[in-house]
This record gives C-alpha cells, structure tokens and sequence, in this order.
C-alpha cells in the first residue's frame, strides 16, 4: 500500500472537496421534499434500466418482431397490475379515513383485549396503564402520520408529474450527450478522473438501489401471501407497508410489524400469533438468505460502520438521513478515494521529487563514466599509427 502524500497541495485540495461535498449533501437535506422526490423519480429510472437489460438479454435471439410483442404485452401486464395496486390503495385509504374514528375505536378494543390476556397471565394490574398510554401514543402518532402524507402528498404528486418525464427523456434519449458535455467542462488535468468517479457512482449506486428494490419486493410478497391465507383483512396494503418499512434501517422491520398485529388483535388473538409469525418470518428471510447472498454482493460496506452511519445520520437528519446514510457514505467514498488518486498524480510529494531527481542525476553521471571507460578500454595503438599515417600521406600529396 502506498504510503500518503507529503505536499500540502494534495490535502489543500482534499479539504475543499471535502467541504464542497458536505455543502452539497446538507442543502439536499434541508430542501428535503424536493429531495425525496428526485431520489424516487432516480430509484425508478434506475430500476427501469435494469428490467430493461434483463429483457434485452432474455428476447436477444426472438426475432424483432416477437420481441416488440413480447414487450408490449409486459408493459400492459405491469400497468395493470400498478394501475390495480394502486386503485386498491386508494380505495381501502379512502374507507379509512371515512371511518377513521371507528379503526380508532378498533385499535383500543384490541388493545383491550391485549391487556385482558397480559392481566391473566402476569396478574398485575399497572399493565393497563402502561398499555392505554402506549396505545394513545401509537394511535396518535399513526392519525398524525396519515395526516402527513395526506398532506404532502399532493405536492409530491405534482412535483413527480411536472419532473418525472424530463427525468426519464434526459436519462434515456439525452444521457451521453449530457455526460460528455458534464465532462467537457471538466479541465482537462481532472477529466480522466471525474469520468472514472462517475462511473463508480453510477454503478454502485445502480447496485444498491436494485438489491433494496429486491429486498423490498420479496418481503412484500411474502407479507401479502402470509397474511392472505391467515384471513387478515386488508394484506395487500400491509404487506406493502411492510417492504416499504424495511428500508428503514433496524426500526422499519419492527414498526412495520405493528399493524398487522393490531388488525389481527382486533379478530382473535389467534390471528395476531399468525400475522407475527408472518412477519417474523419475512425477517428470517431477509437475514438468513438475502442480506447474505443478494445484498452483501451488491454492497460492500463493513457492519460495524453501516451502524455508525445509520445511528450519526439519523441523529442528524431524521428519518431521512437513516435511510441515505449508506448511499451518501458510498458516494462520498468513491468521490475522496478518485480525488485523492488523481490529486497525487496532478501534485507528486516533494520528498519523491527530490529523491527522484538525485537519483536521475546518479544515474546521467554513472553513465557517462562507463561511456568514458569504454573509450580508454577501446583504445587499439596499431589503429591509430596508421590513422596517423594516412592522415600524414594526405598532407604530403596536397603539398
């Protein structure tokens, strides 16, 4: 491993770009709204492009024919079934808030049935206190949390509607002329650089985002299947939410088993064993089969410090930041490593200068002594008697 630079330069540099860097991510997190709206419009633009290379690799020997067939059919098949989420959603979301006050009433006879159960078994009576003060801050947390979303959510469609089409067109039509006008304006000293740190972004970002993608679909079906055959009311909206929580790092899984258990209380307790398990066993799962084989491939971050970036960013940014703190880490990584790799190239240490330069000096001197040697060790006196004859016969004839 090569040692580190000695010229101020280099760590000059490092300082700016690490400040620059910083700015750049903090303003993302204050203007967060329209943050959380580009970084979603960037994870379905990255998923598009990787159901995209999968198709083109699966339909390479169809004739084009068949192939522009077999797509139409998978993008009517896809439009379907999200335009058939999503109307399902939107429909089980509207029935709840029209009767949001009676799922509240739910939410407190279940957890009278919950405290019942406990008193019966542990026979202490402070359980109902501590239970009614848990159940107050959950059901309002949660009425707060609809609350929320209903009201960002109109922005959030309408900044997805007015940004999303120029994301997709710059991205699939307009991309290498946007990248080699970016890196036209690059000076040329840092352009190989800024190219090979694009790339890495790129692709490791690319990664990420498809194995979180993965993880959240497996946990989803799997939910929504587990919770189906138990008879759970309303499973496809709760094994959605359960994929979606589990991109929240540590807390997700946990909140998102929550509702199930709830609406399961409010059947029989013998529901909400179920609806655990289920969720207990998408857990299992995702430890044992797809952080190990799918995600460890695609993301390689040390474990000790995936913990203390999640625990500093939310403590920092909120949610948020638990959720970005892997991908800005990733990203950050790659910009400092590139950046110091060409910087040290562009500024070589001063101590390599010098030793560089006497040893160049040492060798022009060591190789003019052997020339010198070969002279003197070349020296024939035969040769030059007669060289020194001729030269004296030539003198005579022009006389």
């Amino acid at each position: 491993m090569a040692s580190l630079s000695l010229n101020k330069n280099v760590w000059l540099s490092m300082f700016i770009i690490f400040i620059v860097t910083c700015g750049v991510f903090l303003s993302l997190f204050i203007f967060s709204e329209i943050f959380i709206v580009i970084l979603v419009g960037l994870c379905l633009i990255f998923v598009t492009e990787k159901c995209c290379t999968v198709y083109r690799r699966l339909t390479s020997r169809l004739p084009r024919e068949a192939g522009r067939a077999v797509a139409i059919c998978i993008w009517c098949v896809f439009f379907a079934v999200i335009l058939g989420v999503v109307f399902y959603c939107a429909d089980r979301l509207n029935y709840v808030l029209m009767n949001i006050t009676y799922f509240e009433q739910i939410l407190r006879d279940g957890t009278l049935r919950l405290e019942n159960l406990i008193s019966e078994f542990v026979g202490i009576d402070a359980v109902s206190g501590i239970l009614d003060r848990i159940v107050s801050a959950v059901s309002d947390g949660l009425f707060d949390a609809i609350g929320n979303i209903l009201s960002h959510g109109a922005y959030f469609i309408l900044c997805a509607v007015l940004l999303y089409p120029f994301m997709f067109y710059a991205y699939f039509h307009d991309s290498e002329r946007i990248k080699k006008a970016i890196a036209g304006a690059v000076p040329e000293i840092f352009r190989e650089g800024f190219e090979v740190a694009s790339d890495a972004v790129s692709r490791d970002i690319n990664n990420y985002v498809y194995a979180k993608v993965i993880e959240s679909v497996v946990l989803a079906v799997v939910s929504c299947i587990g919770f189906y055959l138990i008879g759970l009311d309303n499973w496809l909206i709760l094994g959605c939410l359960i994929g979606l929580l589990n991109n929240i790092p540590y807390i997700g899984p946990v909140i998102g088993t929550i509702p199930p258990m709830i609406v399961g209380i409010t059947v029989s307790f013998k529901v909400m064993i179920l609806a655990a398990l289920v969720c207990l066993l998408g857990q299992v799962i995702d430890n044992i089969y797809l952080i190990p084989v799918v995600i460890s491939k695609k993301v390689q971050v040390n474990s000790l410090l995936t913990v203390i970036l999640v625990l500093a960013f939310s403590e920092a940014f909120g949610m948020l930041g638990m959720i970005l703190a892997i991908p800005v880490y990733i990203i950050c990584r790659i910009i400092f490593t590139e950046s110091y790799k060409q910087l040290i190239r562009i500024f070589p240490s001063e101590e390599t200068d010098d030793d560089g330069s006497g040893e160049n000096e040492n060798i022009n001197e060591n190789e003019s002594n052997r020339t010198e040697n070969r002279k003197e060790d070349d020296f024939d006196p035969v040769s030059f008697l007669k060289m020194k004859r001729d030269e004296s016969r030539k003198n005579t004839l022009k006389f």
